[in-house]
């Protein structure tokens, strides 16, 4: 009998230490799944905010990189393209001045500018340039001694030549060539476009969409023999 207790309780004993090492549920194994399952969520956020914060940043980095260069030259066309209003003529210096010193108070870039403004066409007549500015002075003192009225051109492409005088007609011209010609000179004749020069105050592109039409009216209106006109800024630029 007491051999048989000793049994029973070996068995039981046994099972303890079994349910405690071997059986023991894994309660451990719920909180590491939850655990991973929450940092794989918390680096998917984190990979979606560094999408969502990077790529924007270089998107916004491929714009401006490809938009810099791109945009001087959109300016240059569009400046090009633009047009510059002009108002003049101006009979003298300080009047053009005034009126920029006007457009500056108004926060609008104007300048003075002197334009050649085509008038028609001239005929030139004159001899070929000399070699030099010695020789074209010697030859002008040899012209002017038969009193002929004469000047020695002083720059261009008939620098250093000798001018018996420019004509609006053509007629005037060839009789003016003939005359020379009889006089020995072997004169030539060169249709040019004659121009002249006019005080202008430009504005830079888009400068007078500034200032309202009423305004504009105003101030034409106080100025006697001045008109605003419109040219292609770089047209103006190159004048």
């Amino acid at each position: 009998m007491r051999l048989i207790f000793f049994a029973l309780l070996a068995v039981n004993v046994a099972v303890f230490i079994l349910q405690l090492t071997v059986w023991r549920p894994p309660v451990a194994d719920a909180p590491t799944a939850r655990q991973v399952a929450t940092g794989a969520a918390r680096l998917q956020l984190l990979t979606e905010a560094a999408v969502g914060s990077v790529e924007p940043a270089r998107l916004s980095g491929r714009r401006g990189g490809s938009g810099g260069p791109a945009a001087p030259a959109s300016g240059r066309v569009a400046e090009q393209g633009a047009l510059c209003d002009m108002v003049g003529p101006f009979p003298a210096l300080l009047q053009a001045e005034y009126l920029v010193e006007h457009l500056q108070a108004l926060e609008v870039a104007a300048r003075v500018r002197e334009l050649d403004v085509p008038e028609g066409v001239g005929y030139w007549v004159y001899l070929a340039p000399e070699a030099s500015r010695k020789e074209a002075l010697a030859r002008l003192h040899e012209v002017q001694a038969k009193q002929i009225d004469s000047y020695m051109i002083p720059r261009g492409e008939l620098a250093n030549g000798i001018s018996f005088g420019m004509f609006t007609r053509q007629e005037l011209a060839e009789a003016r060539l003939q005359e020379m010609r009889e006089l020995g000179y072997a004169a030539e004749v060169k249709e040019i476009t004659r121009t002249h020069k006019e005080i202008w105050v430009v504005l830079d592109a888009n400068q007078g969409q500034k200032i309202a039409e009423k305004a504009w009216v105003e101030l034409l209106e106080s100025e006697n023999g001045i008109e605003k006109q419109q040219k292609y800024c770089q047209g103006v630029a190159s004048t």
